[in-house]
């Protein structure tokens, strides 16, 4: 018997000036290869944004280029495909 997992996973997080947010949608497919050994197929779909607040940090000199960052913030969105396969049975992965 063949089963299907769907699932899904929102996401923030701050490391001092680093916040990352983000969501994934998860989908596997579990295959009998015998009565209790199985393999599981999976693929995760992220889109991620991870930006860097400047704007409470200092510097001694002046730094034009610092300042453009700090008045413009610094920002990336990465979007990313996983895959991955498993062989579980109840002797081991239970």
């Amino acid at each position: 018997l063949m089963a299907h997992a769907l699932g899904t996973n929102v996401f923030s997080t701050r490391y001092g000036q680093v916040t990352c947010q983000g969501a994934s949608v998860n989908y596997s497919i579990h295959y009998p290869v015998s009565e209790k050994t199985k393999i599981a197929v999976g693929i995760c779909g992220v889109v991620e944004k991870t930006a860097i607040d400047l704007t409470s940090l200092q510097v001694k000199s002046k730094d034009p280029f610092f300042e453009s960052l700090q008045a413009s913030g610094i920002a990336k969105t990465d979007i990313t495909l996983r895959t991955g396969v498993v062989v579980y049975h109840p002797v081991f992965y239970a």
